[in-house]
């Protein structure tokens, strides 16, 4: 599956209730993660912290959100996307752990 927005996932202090991501967007915008359980449609709408940064003199823009308040053992869907929705990635999947792990 293509990449367009480098999104990462990275480990939290307790990946049984939460997850963070990573992103990029091609300009400086306010930037969102769009979450919900596997399945369903109550998207939950997460504002991410910009992280401007450069390379080679060019301009990067990251952002990092970290989703909290998750279930255990659950399947979730998310996607990142821009303020005004032009820029909006596939749906992406993560698995939070067991609370026995």
């Amino acid at each position: 599956m293509e990449n367009p927005y480098n999104i990462a996932l990275f480990v939290t202090e307790d990946l049984t209730t939460s997850m963070g991501i990573n992103f990029e967007m091609p300009t400086s915008t306010a930037a969102y993660v769009e979450y919900s359980i596997s399945g369903e449609d109550n998207f939950i709408q997460l504002e991410a912290s910009p992280k401007i940064r450069y390379f080679d003199d060019n301009e990067v823009y990251l952002y990092e959100a970290i989703i909290d308040n998750l279930d255990p053992n659950t399947t979730y869907e998310y996607r990142v996307v821009n303020n005004d929705g032009t820029e909006t990635s596939g749906f992406y999947e993560f698995t939070t752990l067991t609370s026995d792990d």
